[in-house]
């Protein structure tokens, strides 16, 4: 289960470290990733958006038939011109990329050559600070506000990321919320919630950005699920669910993009040393490690070079795949 069989103790939510990496609009008792305290984690369901000016800073088919359908495509359409993202410009979209994981990747990825859309739900002030930071290590990017469950305010952030940078040859879907609870404690509000960012989320993200990548035929995608989302976690029913889901995205969107010569990979981040993580005793620190086969905890960083490959042309052959970085804890 979630405990991975330390002594009974369930690991924090999140403490895969991917999504939930920006924070939280969880549900039940999270933690603060700032304060370190527990605090309160109910959806805030109608909460106000801030102003604008605020935001920015079923069928199965023999393989005969699918081959027949890719070529009659590459016939009509012309072969895809590679499978990275160098015909268009290194612009990434990370969303939930405030702090933790989806932090540590915008800077990874600015360490590359990308221009940065910094997106968040509630920490503004920390994207712009990430944003900032960049900008005065001479590289490119902007923060916006933007609550990925909500297609409309999706559409306006790529539209401002357009404006503001150029069309997004990289996106990286790593907002999320996470919580724990009993599956017969979960509220229709607080599933529909969580579908609504994990799994929602993607899809929007995935349906604003595809039009440049295809008109280009390239780009690259990059879904961050989680271990348990391959394992199942025991009272994290409805976080494990969504990040299954986004691995059947995954291989799924792959296969209908791959003749556009747009990839689409995924990361499963395992137990991942961020501020989540910070409020457990050392003791289970300790246990969680020695439960990893090699001895220590992820790192933020450590996920953010996974989704580095993935975006870059070594990985030119490589869609559709799934890779656990997670000291091999489910192996």
């Amino acid at each position: 289960g979630a405990d991975g069989g330390v002594t009974g103790a369930p690991v924090p939510s999140g403490a895969d470290g991917g999504s939930g990496a920006d924070g939280g609009i969880g549900s039940g008792v999270g933690v603060d990733v700032c304060t370190g305290s527990a605090v309160s984690c109910e959806p805030p369901f109608g909460a106000s958006r801030p102003p604008r000016d605020t935001r920015i800073a079923a069928s199965t088919v023999s393989s005969a038939t699918v081959s027949i359908a890719y070529f009659a495509f590459w016939f009509i359409n012309g072969p895809p011109k590679n499978y990275g993202v160098k015909n268009m410009e290194k612009i990434a979209l990370v969303t939930g990329s405030s702090r933790g994981i989806g932090r540590a990747i915008a800077l990874r990825l600015a360490r590359g050559g990308y221009s940065l859309c910094i997106n968040c739900v509630e920490r503004i002030d920390l994207a712009r600070e990430l944003a900032e930071q960049i900008n005065s290590a001479g590289g490119r990017a902007m923060a916006y506000w933007a609550d990925v469950s909500d297609a409309g305010q999706v559409a306006e952030m790529l539209a401002e990321i357009k404006r503001g940078l150029g069309s997004v040859s990289l996106l990286v879907n790593n907002a999320g919320i996470a919580g724990q609870m009993l599956f017969q404690d979960i509220t229709q509000e607080q599933w529909r919630r969580y579908m609504g960012v994990n799994l929602d989320g993607a899809f929007n993200c995935c349906q604003a950005v595809l039009p440049d990548m295809l008109h280009e035929k390239s780009g690259c995608i990059v879904n961050i699920s989680s271990i348990w989302g391959l394992r199942g976690a025991s009272c994290e029913v409805a976080y494990s669910c969504t990040k299954a889901a986004l691995v059947g995205l995954t291989r799924s969107l792959a296969m209908e993009l791959a003749p556009s010569g747009i990839r689409v990979n995924c990361v499963c981040p395992g137990v991942i040393d961020t501020d989540m993580l910070s409020v457990l005793p050392a003791e289970t620190l300790g246990a969680l490690a020695q439960q990893t086969p090699l001895g220590r905890l992820g790192t933020p960083e450590d996920i953010a070079g996974a989704v580095a490959y993935f975006a870059s042309e070594e990985a030119g052959f490589v869609t559709g795949q799934i890779l656990c970085v997670d000291g091999a804890f489910i192996v």
